[in-house]
């Protein structure tokens, strides 16, 4: 149910906010990842979709998961937790990591192509305040 609602335009012509619960071993994980990878466009250079976890092996997870799905599809994908590319289509990463690119000149994140943000975890995500 959840892949159709987060890559396909409702009838004002724009994509609707979506927020999921199920139970362990469900396939949330799957379900955000293809629904996402659906909504990158090839042809775009830069960031289009963020997901935002609470911890490292959550992150390297997840990932792993992207990138086996979009293998062999010219998307990319960039876990912040090993490499920050900034021209991956696809940032999988901790609030921590996320923050400090946001607050890096060096390296500031370019948010011009965003489609999508994902929260995985979202009630462990938003219990911790530093996170708002």
């Amino acid at each position: 149910m959840a892949i159709p609602l987060i890559y396909t335009k409702n009838a004002e012509g724009t994509f609707s906010n979506l927020v999921a619960r199920a139970a362990n071993g469900s396939g949330k994980t799957g379900a955000f990842t293809i629904g996402t990878i659906l909504r990158v466009e090839k042809d775009v250079q830069g960031i289009q979709v963020i997901c935002v976890v609470n911890t490292r092996e959550l992150c390297n997870q997840i990932a792993m998961v992207y990138r086996g799905l979009a293998k062999d599809t010219g998307i990319t994908v960039s876990n912040f937790n090993e490499k920050k590319d900034m021209k991956a289509s696809i940032v999988v990463t901790t609030f921590g990591a996320l923050d400090a690119c946001m607050n890096d000149a060096r390296r500031k994140i370019n948010l011009k192509s965003l489609k999508c943000i994902v929260y995985d975890e979202a009630d462990v995500f938003f219990l911790d305040d530093k996170n708002y």
